[in-house]
């Protein structure tokens, strides 16, 4: 039975018809692994207390898309990926953030479940030296896709051009797809492979992180603990 650190999942949001654009969340100074400081991620979260990757992901999205206090989170990304250097949490950032309305807020949450679909499981292994680890990191991160109306995301740009945020973790932004290709903005972790997978198409990666493409996620993390074993338990 092979070994492996923790589980993620997230959802890639593009509009559903031209897919020119995308919603991604993008990390800012106070991101405690500084290398991926100003990079853009697909939005979700690590396991905890969760039974499947779906749980997971539903959970992660209703927390952080909420005007709660981020100071509510339980872990650091350094307890999460084991590495102390990464184990400060800045939460000045959001201090008076505003937000957009709360319905429109739980509007597009809902589109987004709406219209999930299972994509694909990733093994994922970053070398440890970039990110202050002393040992690589190996993790699963299931990956789900959300195509929506794109008329909420013209509805989300006009919102965030007032400075009025979706979540209270990280900001959220709106790319078009050729943007994130020339690399205006970098991919963290993982990210830029995923999207040249789902899409087809070229992102600029960085060559510490590989990636081996799985199956579509599974119902429960009691099947995969069939295969691995976690060092952070995602049940628990």
């Amino acid at each position: 039975m092979e070994t492996i650190n923790h589980h993620a999942a997230a959802v890639f949001i593009l509009s559903d018809e031209t897919k020119q654009k995308c919603v991604v969340q993008v990390y800012d100074n106070g991101y405690p692994v500084s290398l991926f400081r100003s990079h853009f991620n697909l939005c979700g979260g690590n396991a905890g207390k969760d039974n499947s990757p779906l749980s997971l992901l539903k959970r992660e999205l209703n927390e952080e898309w909420s005007d709660l206090p981020l100071e509510q989170e339980s872990e650091t990304v350094g307890a999460i990926i084991g590495a102390p250097a990464s184990d400060v949490k800045n939460v000045e950032y959001v201090k008076g953030r505003i937000y957009a309305p709360r319905l429109f807020r739980q509007a597009f949450y809902n589109a987004v479940l709406g219209n999930l679909v299972p994509y694909r499981d990733y093994r994922i292994n970053i070398a440890g030296a970039p990110i202050g680890k002393k040992e690589d990191l190996d993790f699963i991160s299931s990956v789900y896709v959300s195509r929506i109306n794109p008329l909420l995301i013209t509805e989300l740009e006009e919102e965030l051009s007032q400075e009025h945020e979706l979540t209270n973790e990280g900001i959220t932004r709106v790319f078009r797809i050729d943007a994130l290709m020339r690399g205006d903005v970098r991919g963290a972790w993982a990210c830029p492979t995923i999207l040249r997978d789902i899409l087809c198409l070229p992102f600029p990666d960085y060559d510490f992180v590989r990636v081996t493409k799985g199956e579509q996620p599974r119902a429960s993390f009691a099947e995969y603990k069939q295969d691995f074993q976690y060092r952070r338990d995602p049940e628990c």
